[in-house]
């Protein structure tokens, strides 16, 4: 059986609201986690509860890396963030690849083919998944009340209802390596993933490659699951790589959905290229909406254009307010964002529409030269491979280098909200910012979208021991947050404007002479990782 892990250690990926489509929109925590982590898995329950785990790779001048799983808690927006990985672990290179929290104290973790769940936020007990045979887990929700729903490798997909204690293997009618989940509530939910195959050449070399594209959905919280949609790829458009899949979402009609697909490079060994499809009947049927992914141009020899390459995440608050997260493939190798060496050099991009996908405002890279003769490689940014988002207004995003960002909008009066939302400020907040009103209007429980009906940042909790083996400290819900917390950040922050008739507002602005700032783009893993996006899957 293929396994993930390769892919995701070699080549981690990986607003009416004015918008901007700007990545430094995207706000640095004040803390990042260690510099050599990677971050591949998220989940929050609040504007400043949220959880990440990944990977720890460490070079400890051997032959080989120390590597070990990591997983961390903030209960502060990330002013502060603290190990909660306690008695968690795997075999060398195994790593966290999705979170399912119920509350501060009580969730699960993936690693691997185990689930890991707690009860006080500081021991873990491992479960074995039933069936799962050498195969990993793609994704994890955690839908409350104990219920839980976790899929992976070959067409896996398990249901747990004490809380990940005990689980129960649900058949699905496919092979394909699940590798995302939607919940838009405790029973509806959608689950999608592609078929893998491997060949070895002569040369020992793993050429992967992706065939159908399968969209499956539940009704009963995945206690059942039916094929909704099969993808063939198209040899033509799509090269001998195929489409790799994922993230994926769903408004409330449960009619209205939509999903990322890539084309596959076989010999690069990661996706080329995003497609964005829609379906209108419930995910029966997908049509490529002819997105336009392209934010910059790269000039060497001749003009290549640079689409963006994966998405880590995606929300719509409704059929017309869209915002996806990812980066773009510059084509260019040399020293990334994160692990050196010859590396692909990515940029992060960021996009929102305001009326369906007609129209988006996106990230602009610009246009990236390099001389071969001699000249500077550029930078790439640090690449986010997760992104989880509560409401049309927050959002998290974690990835290389113990990255994590967050989207956070300020606001003034009630006018620069969407309908459902308030603008209010809250114990601990800096600033008013827009809350759901009674929870956040779209629900949902994915990974890449919906919020959780269940914040518990007030559990109490004593005793294990977690990180280097002090006591779990608690964090009083409310601590300040540091610095300017919106997404506008130190250099053009403030208010975000509301309405699509606030761009003509804007406009006006801008023609009196007030600058409006906008970033247009930063010099400076497959499944649960949008699938295939990186190298080989085999395992060390």
């Amino acid at each position: 059986m293929r396994r993930w892990s390769v892919i995701i250690l070699t080549m981690a990926l990986l607003g009416g609201v004015e918008a901007r489509g700007a990545w430094t929109d995207w706000k640095p925590i004040p803390r990042p986690t260690d510099p050599d982590d990677m971050l591949m898995a998220v989940d929050a329950l609040s504007p400043r509860l949220f959880f990440t785990g990944g990977v720890q790779v460490k070079m400890t001048g051997g032959m080989f890396p120390s590597m070990k799983p990591v997983l961390y808690r903030s209960q502060d927006g990330g002013a502060t963030v603290q190990s909660i990985q306690g008695n968690l672990s795997g075999p060398m290179g195994s790593f966290v690849a999705a979170i399912g929290m119920e509350s501060l104290t009580s969730g699960m973790v993936a690693l691997g083919g185990d689930i890991w769940f707690t009860r006080n936020g500081g021991t873990w007990q491992k479960v074995a998944l039933p069936g799962i045979g050498d195969g990993e887990v793609g994704a994890l929700a955690a839908l409350g009340d104990g219920q839980g729903v976790a899929v992976g490798s070959g067409g896996g997909a398990w249901r747990s209802t004490d809380g990940g204690a005990s689980w129960t293997q649900v058949s699905t009618g496919t092979r394909a390596d699940l590798g995302c989940l939607f919940f838009r509530d405790r029973l509806r939910g959608w689950a999608a993933g592609a078929v893998v195959s491997e060949q070895e050449t002569e040369e020992m070399q793993t050429l992967v490659s992706y065939g159908d594209v399968v969209v499956l959905g539940t009704t009963d919280g995945g206690a059942s699951w039916r094929v909704l949609a099969t993808l063939p790829p198209d040899s033509q458009a799509d090269g001998p790589g195929g489409r790799l899949a994922c993230p994926i979402f769903f408004l409330e009609d449960d009619r209205t959905g939509f999903l990322a697909m890539g084309r596959y490079d076989q010999e690069k060994g990661r996706a080329k290229e995003v497609l964005l499809y829609r379906t209108t009947d419930g995910g029966g049927s997908w049509q490529d909406t002819g997105t336009d992914f392209q934010v910059g141009t790269l000039n060497m020899f001749m003009k290549v254009p640079i689409r963006v390459s994966y998405l880590a995440g995606m929300f719509w608050q409704d059929a017309d307010h869209g915002h996806l997260v990812g980066a773009a493939d510059t084509g260019l190798s040399g020293s990334s964002g994160g692990g050196g060496g010859d590396q692909p050099i990515y940029r992060a991009v960021d996009m929102i529409t305001l009326d369906g996908g007609r129209t988006w405002d996106k990230t602009d890279v610009g246009e990236i030269s390099f001389n071969m003769g001699g000249g500077t490689m550029p930078q790439g940014d640090p690449r986010p491979l997760r992104a989880k988002f509560l409401d049309w207004y927050t959002a998290w995003l974690v990835g290389e280098k113990g990255n994590a960002w967050w989207w956070d909008y300020k606001c003034i009066k009630q006018s620069q909200c969407l309908g459902g939302y308030r603008c209010e400020k809250r114990e601990g907040d800096e600033h008013p910012r827009c809350y759901p009103v009674g929870g956040a209007p779209d629900g949902g429980t994915g990974e890449t979208g919906g919020g959780s009906d269940v914040v518990g940042t007030r559990d109490a909790v004593e005793g294990p021991e977690v990180g280097s083996g002090a006591d779990l400290v608690v964090l009083p819900d409310g601590g300040g947050c540091q610095g300017d917390c919106g997404p506008g950040g130190g250099s053009g922050g403030g208010c975000r404007a509301g309405a699509r008739g606030d761009g003509l507002i804007v406009l006006l602005l801008v023609l009196l002479g007030m600058v409006w700032w906008r970033s247009r783009g930063s010099a400076g893993f497959r499944g649960r990782l949008p699938q295939g996006v990186g190298g080989s899957q085999k395992s060390p």
